[in-house]
């Protein structure tokens, strides 16, 4: 992976499109934020990007994984470490 521009934010796009939570999200407003200097291509999709977008866009998803793993276990465990009422 290499830092070029333009595979960073068309990456982005395509992460923010799939992955925002909703209009109200923070994903969906940087989305919006990223209209203003970046028009897209009209078919852009995954299979259109370069082999280093790829792997930008791929380490974006697993990272969102990540969290939403890393949220889910600390609410899980929420239970566990409850203080018991005195």
């Amino acid at each position: 992976m290499y830092f070029n521009r333009f595979d960073i934010t068309e990456a982005y796009y395509l992460f923010l499109g799939d992955y925002h939570e909703g209009q109200f999200s923070e994903k969906y407003e940087r989305l919006c934020r990223m209209t203003k200097y970046f028009k897209p291509a009209p078919g852009l999709n995954y299979g259109n990007l370069s082999c280093n977008a790829q792997q930008i866009y791929n380490n974006l998803v697993a990272k969102e994984a990540y969290n939403d793993t890393v949220k889910a276990a600390m609410s899980a465990n929420t239970m566990y470490y409850a203080h018991p009422k005195s």
